[in-house]
């Protein structure tokens, strides 16, 4: 995750907090209010958050699990 993130314009806190939702939902999925809660952020920098991991290809919408939940791309998600 840190290597991808590298190649981004992202400022160090926000590469940070990717890096620590990473850690926290790396086999799982997750949603908006899981990254205000985890990360004590507001609502609208969440969804700027997810756009951001969305735009750089860090993160798939997972469908089955409600609206709006995503989980981080995996190394089998690449090979395929």
């Amino acid at each position: 995750m840190e290597e991808k993130l590298q190649d981004t314009q992202y400022k160090e806190n926000t590469r940070k907090n990717i890096i620590l939702l990473h850690k926290a939902f790396m086999n799982d999925f997750f949603g908006r209010a899981d990254i205000v809660t985890i990360l004590r952020i507001p609502e609208s920098t969440a969804r700027d958050l997810i756009k951001k991991m969305k735009d750089h290809s860090l993160i798939v919408p997972v469908s089955g699990h409600g609206k709006g939940k995503y989980r981080f791309i995996t190394g089998e998600d690449e090979t395929e």
